[in-house]
């Protein structure tokens, strides 16, 4: 993606959905992680990809635990 889009600045993303997370972050809530192990992890690690973004919105980040380095 991108290769496709490699000039994207802004990007906004959604809730993961029912039954569905974003992979845990770095220092995750342990708690948290436990109660979703069985979740499909979604990865959103590509975001990093995109060197020319300057602006990220999440809606919904209840399907983030912990911290996420850019």
């Amino acid at each position: 993606m991108t290769t496709a889009l490699p000039n994207l600045m802004q990007l906004s993303i959604g809730g993961p959905g029912l039954f569905h997370k974003y992979i845990d972050g770095e220092d995750p809530d342990e708690e948290l992680a436990a109660e979703t192990a069985t979740y499909t992890p979604l990865d959103i690690d590509v975001i990093s990809n995109f060197r020319k973004l300057r602006r990220l919105n999440i809606h919904g980040g209840y399907g983030l635990n912990g911290r996420y380095p850019t």
